[in-house]
């Protein structure tokens, strides 16, 4: 099942991962915005690399209760948060935490040159889990930020034959680094790392890891 990967790391031109490459938070969970964040995305994946210019990633964020309910769109896959903070940044450093859910469906029909054979479609539904603490600094007239990222991601292949193996496990392991240039524009770099749980000990069917940079501007209101 590992061609499942390899599908959904491609399908979109770069990966949807299980966390955001484009962060861009505001300074505390107490404010609302809406933004999108632009730049480019590099992936390289055992001699395979794909270079996507623009790239790009788009958010909503709400204050609700204690925390911020946020929706993050990005090329596809939609995810939900909801952000907490440990510590407020008004305190001189500040510590956010945010848990979210992802989902993701790609499906592709490859009709057979004889019309008499059935054609040949993919259908796979991918649904992600993630964590991302953020640790805010004071920088200037805003702040910077470092968000360490942890994700899963199921892919299941919907149009699998009976007895084929249907679907597999990754994860996702990255961090991005921002920084505020003022109160609505941020520049951040993203790297993130996606592999496959389910690697063969003998290593003659592993899918190799796939590496994936990003770096973003954001413009938020």
């Amino acid at each position: 099942m590992r061609t499942i990967l390899l599908a959904v790391l491609l399908s979109g031109c770069i990966s949807s991962t299980a966390v955001p490459a484009a962060m861009h938070p505001t300074a505390s969970a107490s404010e609302q915005s809406v933004g999108v964040s632009v730049g480019g995305g590099y992936q390289k994946q055992e001699g395979t690399t794909v270079l996507t210019i623009p790239y790009g990633e788009g958010w909503i964020r709400h204050p609700v209760g204690a925390g911020q309910l946020g929706i993050n769109v990005a090329p596809s896959i939609a995810r939900f948060g909801y952000r907490f903070d440990a510590m407020p940044l008004s305190d001189g450093f500040g510590l956010a935490i945010e848990p979210m859910v992802g989902f993701s469906y790609f499906k592709a029909v490859d009709e057979a040159s004889n019309p008499m054979n059935p054609p040949n479609k993919e259908s796979v539904l991918v649904v992600t889990a993630g964590v991302v603490p953020t640790l805010l600094f004071p920088a200037g007239k805003s702040f910077a930020y470092v968000s360490p990222k942890l994700g899963f991601q199921h892919a299941k292949n919907l149009e699998a034959s009976m007895g084929q193996d249907d679907s597999t496990n990754s994860y996702v392991l990255g961090a991005s680094v921002g920084i505020g240039i003022n109160a609505n524009v941020s520049f951040e770099l993203a790297i993130h790392r996606i592999d496959d749980l389910e690697d063969d000990p003998m290593g003659t069917t592993d899918t190799p890891a796939a590496w994936l940079i990003v770096p973003t501007v954001g413009v938020r209101r």
